[in-house]
């Protein structure tokens, strides 16, 4: 009986050793896959991203369009865990967006900063002394169904005077922020035009559209040459034909 007890209890024995070199092997199983993982974690968190961040005060309104024009925002590296949700790295992706809310100096861009619809509002293109200002054009004069938005043109001005007429280059290489279509049976003759000009301009061109004759001249889309600050008056005219 002492044997079998002996023995029973060497039994015990191995087995509880046998089960602490188990939970010990299956300890130090779970600390490898532990170890990797967070190597790996760690690793891909100091993985290099790029992420856009606010150069200046991008005040809400801004339209993602002028952010990139003007610069107001730049392309950084960081390391993956720096990068907030949402964070943006690709200016496209917020084409035709606005800010919803002021983004400061050194902050991430992130897609909840912006409208979750787009727009192509006029005055979301606009910035600075920048200046939208709706002009109405005749077809002969405006070239109405060919000048299109996003076309750039010269704009001429004929004014007549106890002096004699003239016409004269007034602004050149205008963008036209909008522009009407060929007319149907009916329609109106004259139709607004939207020009970009800057602030000093603005004026200029509403007294030449109210006292004098407009003309759109079309430029060409790449490598126009500099419009010359032509006069031409009756006198001109007839110097330049003989």
């Amino acid at each position: 009986m002492q044997n079998t007890l002996t023995a029973k209890l060497l039994g015990s024995r191995r087995a509880t050793i046998g089960l602490g070199i188990a939970s010990a092997v299956l300890a130090a199983l779970v600390l490898i896959v532990y170890l990797n993982r967070y190597r790996e974690s760690v690793n891909v968190g100091a993985q290099p991203v790029s992420v856009l961040v606010a150069k200046r005060l991008i005040t809400k309104d801004t339209s993602a369009a002028v952010i990139a024009s003007q610069g107001f925002s730049e392309l950084l590296t960081i390391p993956r865990d720096q990068a907030k949700t949402g964070a943006v790295a690709d200016p496209a992706t917020l084409r035709g967006r606005i800010a919803v809310a002021d983004i400061f100096p050194g902050q991430q861009i992130t897609l909840a900063d912006f409208s979750a619809t787009t727009t192509d509002a006029i005055a979301t293109r606009l910035v600075g002394n920048e200046r939208a200002l709706a002009v109405p054009l005749d077809s002969s004069h405006g070239m109405i169904g060919q000048v299109q938005a996003g076309h750039r043109v010269d704009l001429y001005v004929g004014l007549g005077s106890d002096a004699g007429s003239l016409l004269k280059l007034l602004l050149p290489d205008v963008l036209v922020l909008a522009a009407p279509g060929v007319g149907g049976e009916g329609a109106a003759d004259s139709q607004n035009f939207v020009f970009k000009v800057n602030s000093s301009a603005a004026p200029k061109l509403a007294f030449a559209s109210d006292h004098g004759t407009l003309w759109v001249i079309l430029r060409p889309s790449n490598g126009a040459d500099r419009t010359p600050p032509q006069v031409v008056t009756l006198q001109s005219l007839l110097k330049a034909g003989g």
